[in-house]
């Protein structure tokens, strides 16, 4: 069974000095969610039926993602030739002149409503939807690694404690989508753009409006360096999200805290809260059964699917049949009868992974 690492999780380094100080710790590795060896791609004989795997040339970078201008212009100042992968890939974007405005780098809305209905279904497996920041080779690469948006940095296909670890980034994923929201609207309203651009970039957002297909046959083409609504940023797109990011890469996190609204600061508050669960070794005194759904695995083992299909749990024979005992009695005594009866031991480490995937939980009252 697993057990919680002591390596460190590394999040993109300007959200990781956010979040350190915001945790006043640091955050135990994903250690199975693994990018470069993708554990979502069928190896040998591992593509049991009825398990979900990925295309190697699409693993989860399956969408495309939104980008605060700050982090467009981290990965430009990282490279001011513009000649990387990744600062090519953001300029085809820009010319594209799909959803980019002074807040950052959206989706064209009608992209948002296609992929929205049939992106759980080629989520990792369709190439159409791929990342255009993705590098293929290597194990597939991200080419903006370093300035990925919030929903790149907490998304993983495997948790260390199942349930539990999504939960808590789930809560990061949270608080930093909110701060890359007000970051965005603070560097446009503290800028030299016209203040019609302004106006422009609250009613859309980064990749629509209430009506976004109308908000899209709309828009502007950004794209042309000669749009008078870029003001002095006329031609000079890249350098506009450069002075973004030069603005935000020295806020410290008391700094962000009096930039964003109360509802992110309490958003960071239950960040911290997700953050003592997950370090949190304690079991319910009480433990009955939650719905699974089961599927066959190796001989003498079957597969326990229950929070998310990318991260089942394998249990062998007899531990999964004795999750049958587990009716909501005290904990202590139910151990006791399966020792006895299926000459079991379940130690405290295979019991709390139990209740970390959902397997387990506390009797609903």
């Amino acid at each position: 069974m697993p057990s919680i690492p002591h390596d460190v999780e590394s999040l993109p380094p300007l959200y990781a000095k956010w979040i350190t100080e915001l945790l006043s710790g640091s955050i135990p590795r994903e250690v199975h969610a693994t990018c470069d060896n993708c554990a979502m791609c069928p190896k040998g004989t591992s593509a049991a039926a009825g398990r979900t795997f990925f295309d190697p040339e699409v693993k989860c970078c399956s969408y495309t993602p939104e980008l605060p201008n700050f982090l467009v212009g981290q990965a430009f100042a990282a490279d001011p030739n513009f000649t990387s992968d990744g600062a090519l890939s953001l300029r085809a974007r820009i010319a594209d002149a799909d959803a980019v405005t002074p807040l950052g780098l959206g989706r064209a809305p009608s992209l948002s409503l296609e992929y929205g209905a049939v992106g759980k279904d080629v989520f990792g497996k369709a190439r159409k939807w791929r990342c255009p920041h993705f590098v293929a080779g290597d194990g597939g690469q991200c080419s903006i690694w370093q300035s990925r948006n919030a929903v790149c940095a907490t998304w993983f296909c495997k948790h260390v404690r199942g349930e539990v670890g999504k939960a808590f980034w789930d809560d990061i994923r949270r608080f930093l989508s909110l701060v890359e929201v007000e970051l965005a609207l603070w560097c446009v309203n503290t800028s030299s753009l016209a203040q019609e651009w302004q106006r422009l970039a609250v009613a859309f957002g980064f990749s629509g409006s209430a009506q976004p297909l109308q908000a899209e046959l709309e828009r502007p083409s950004v794209g042309s360096h000669s749009h008078p609504d870029w003001g002095a940023w006329a031609g000079q797109i890249e350098d506009y999200y450069i002075e973004c990011w030069q603005r935000v890469e020295c806020l410290t996190l008391a700094n962000v805290m009096t930039l964003v609204g109360q509802h992110t600061r309490s958003r960071a508050e239950l960040a911290r809260t997700s953050y003592q669960r997950l370090l949190d070794d304690v079991v319910p005194v009480r433990l009955s059964t939650r719905p699974i759904s089961v599927s066959m695995g190796d001989p003498g083992s079957v597969w326990v699917t229950t929070y998310q299909d990318t991260d089942p749990l394998q249990l062998d024979d007899r531990l999964f049949r004795s999750l049958s005992f587990f009716d909501g009695s005290d904990v202590g005594e139910t151990l006791s009868t399966i020792l006895a009866t299926e000459h079991l031991k379940i130690d405290h480490e295979t019991l709390k992974t139990l209740v970390d995937f959902g397997v387990l939980g506390a009797p609903i009252e």
